[in-house]
């Protein structure tokens, strides 16, 4: 039999699965599904069984983030920007993450803490929400890209200093003051920095 590792599926018209339509449960090894741009509403409680699961992409479904979480899944990438989903409810299961896409959602400031255990994350995209604070991804010390493009931040002091940060994007967030000074001594190692009013 053949070993599938890599499943896309993206853009399709699927809805939500049928016992007929999705056999991902027979798929133990796979390591990268990409779903994204269909019409999903749930996802099937199987992929809990995919445990070497690294890479998923949701992008543009209708799948709410708790439906599926498990500590079981030990993902690197995760993708589902695009959704309205308003909460990160239990994404800090996923300990393994290191690359977060969940960009044109609708989350706020208080939806940022639960990503306080997500400490390997490395790339980080939350532009398009109505996040007015990012104080609480100060635990995430790995971050190299943090994308806050398109919120509500008004001041730097806003934005915590990560000593790995390499790429900060803020366009579009309304701020009032950069304060050069503090700008250079909290992102010294930050070498792209975006920024427009």
């Amino acid at each position: 039999p053949v070993e599938v590792i890599n499943v896309s599926l993206s853009p399709n018209r699927f809805m939500n699965q049928t016992s007929n339509s999705w056999q991902i449960s027979n798929l133990r090894i796979l390591k990268e599904l990409r779903i994204g741009y269909n019409k999903l509403t749930s996802l099937c409680y199987h992929l809990t069984q995919c445990r070497n699961l690294k890479h998923l992409d949701l992008c543009q479904n209708v799948i709410g983030l708790s439906l599926f979480f498990s500590t079981h899944l030990s993902l690197i990438t995760f993708e589902q920007h695009i959704q309205n989903i308003n909460s990160l409810d239990g994404i800090g299961d996923l300990r393994n993450l290191e690359i977060l896409d969940v960009s044109r959602n609708c989350l706020d400031t208080d939806s940022l803490k639960e990503l306080k255990s997500c400490t390997k994350l490395q790339e980080l995209r939350l532009a398009h929400n109505r996040i007015e604070s990012a104080s609480d991804l100060k635990p995430l010390r790995r971050l190299l890209t943090l994308d806050l493009s398109n919120n509500r931040i008004e001041r730097m002091r806003d934005i915590p200093s990560l000593p790995n940060l390499c790429e900060l994007y803020l366009s579009r967030n309304g701020l009032k003051d950069l304060g050069s000074r503090a700008l250079k001594s909290r992102y010294s190692r930050a070498f792209f920095f975006q920024y427009w009013k």
